[in-house]
């Protein structure tokens, strides 16, 4: 970042507040159309200023980084911090070199994404190192498991991808569902998220069900004491008349 930094000042300091202004204005409209242009498309994009922080992103970018959609407005979450280490250095470096090159319009670049959620199992990166000291680069992958699990709110075995830490928690909380409707959304992704929806949506339906037939057995036992209490009546007047002289 030093070399762009004092060029970023230099350009700061001889900007007005008039162009501070205009600047804020274009950005504004900018966003207003990538508004149309996210709403319209079906794969992950988001925009963020020159500085990183991250203005604007569809559902499916809030998805594929495991993040609140409300985190990607107004500057809340900054576009580096999405990054792996390697890829957020590798990033600057190349803006860096085109940051303040009048031809270069854009520029195809790949990074690599994490889960900014540090309870949440991510790919870590690292050297192997023997006794001859030679370093070499590896990766350490989550521990991945297909699991079928039992729902008792769906009454539907489900088979899922999960690592083993969260195979401990769902056996710990008492089952797929309690682990589903008591963990924080942050942490179930996108296919937990549609499984969680689904359990609550049973759940109601069960308790309108529920509440419904007892709202009938109620029902039915005030129209029995009903008519018991209009047999009895006739009942009751026939024995005055009879014991009447």
């Amino acid at each position: 970042m030093g070399t762009f930094r004092p060029a970023f000042r230099a350009v700061a300091q001889s900007l007005t507040d008039i162009d501070l202004v205009l600047v804020e204005e274009a950005f504004e409209r900018l966003l207003l159309d990538y508004d149309r242009v996210f709403s319209s498309m079906g794969i992950p994009a988001c925009l963020w200023r020159r500085t990183g922080e991250i203005y604007k992103g569809n559902k499916e970018f809030a998805a594929l980084v495991n993040v609140p959609l409300e985190m990607l407005r107004e500057g809340r979450l900054c576009i580096y911090e999405l990054m792996a280490e390697e890829s957020a250095v590798n990033y600057w470096e190349k803006y860096g070199n085109i940051a303040f090159d009048a031809g270069q319009k854009a520029v195809l670049t790949s990074c690599l994404l994490k889960n900014p959620d540090p309870e949440s199992k991510q790919i870590q990166f690292g050297n192997n190192v023997p006794f001859s000291k030679t370093k070499t680069r590896r990766t350490w992958l989550p521990n991945v498991q297909t699991k079928r699990l039992f729902s008792e709110t769906l009454n539907d075995w489900i088979r899922l991808n999960m690592t083993t830490s969260v195979i401990r928690t769902v056996d710990k909380k008492g089952g797929l569902d309690r682990y589903l409707l008591e963990t924080r959304p942050d942490l179930l992704g996108a296919k937990g998220m549609e499984l969680r929806g689904k359990i609550v949506e049973a759940l109601k339906a069960k308790q309108a069900k529920k509440a419904l037939k007892n709202y009938t057995n109620t029902q039915q036992q005030n129209s029995s004491t009903l008519l018991s209490s209009e047999a009895q009546a006739p009942a009751k007047s026939a024995a005055t008349k009879t014991a009447s002289p």
